[in-house]
């Protein structure tokens, strides 16, 4: 598989727009998102789309407090990722309800202690 764009350093809800219109092309699909703690209190969010056998990376940084557009109205099977960031390390998105791992109240085990 080739290496494939990459875009960095735009807001949650600008990524999350762009996601869905890279969607709405033909071939393309969403392989995954990921998600980590970066360690400086905020946390990082790539979203993988593959494009006729080639990657396309999107990343986004984003405050833990922030409540993020989610991806699932344009794309259902976002809700399960999206859900498992939500448990591990404590992120929100907009419509979505946690709980797919973990009952409420817990600390998110990926996330740094304190934030």
């Amino acid at each position: 598989v080739r290496g494939g764009e990459s875009m960095s350093g735009c807001s949650n809800t600008e990524t999350v727009a762009r996601v869905a219109a890279m969607m709405r092309e033909k071939d393309t699909r969403l392989v995954t998102i990921v998600a980590a703690d970066d360690g400086e209190g905020t946390a990082e969010l790539i979203y993988i789309m593959d494009r006729r056998g080639e990657l396309i990376k999107l990343r986004v940084r984003c405050r833990w407090d922030e409540e993020l557009e989610s991806l699932s109205p344009e794309y259902k099977g976002a809700e399960n990722m999206e859900r498992e960031m939500m448990d591990l390390l404590g992120l929100s998105f907009q419509g979505v309800q946690g709980g797919l791992f973990l009952g409420p109240g817990g600390q998110p085990p990926l996330r740094t202690q304190g934030e």
